[in-house]
C-alpha cells in the first residue's frame, strides 16, 4: 500500500521486483534487486540528478496512480452491481 500511496502523492517508487509490486506499479516503478546495494545507490544518484528524471518519474507516478483509481472505481461498479442483484432477487 505504502507503494502506491507513494504514486498517488506523485513521489517516484523504486523497489524490489516482487509479483505484487511489479503489477501495482507496472511501468511506474523503477525496480531493483534488494541485495544490489550498487545498483540501489545509482538509482537514487540518477532519479536526484538535474534534469528531467524525477520530472519523468513523478508524471510516471501520478499516470498509474490515475489508471489505478480509474480500475478501481469500475471494480467497485461492479462489484456493487452484483451485490444489488442479490438483492433484487
Amino acid at each position: 500500500m505504502a507503494a502506491v500511496e507513494a504514486l498517488a502523492s506523485g513521489i517516484p517508487v523504486i523497489a524490489h521486483p516482487t509479483p505484487g509490486l511489479r503489477e501495482a506499479l507496472g511501468d511506474a516503478g523503477t525496480f531493483v534487486d534488494r541485495a544490489d546495494y550498487r545498483a540501489w545507490g545509482n538509482t537514487i544518484r540518477d532519479l536526484y540528478r538535474t534534469g528531467d528524471p524525477r520530472a519523468e518519474a513523478t508524471a510516471a507516478a501520478l499516470e498509474r496512480s490515475a489508471v489505478l483509481a480509474d480500475q478501481t472505481r469500475e471494480e467497485l461498479k461492479l462489484w456493487t452491481s452484483a451485490v444489488q442483484e442479490l438483492t433484487d432477487a
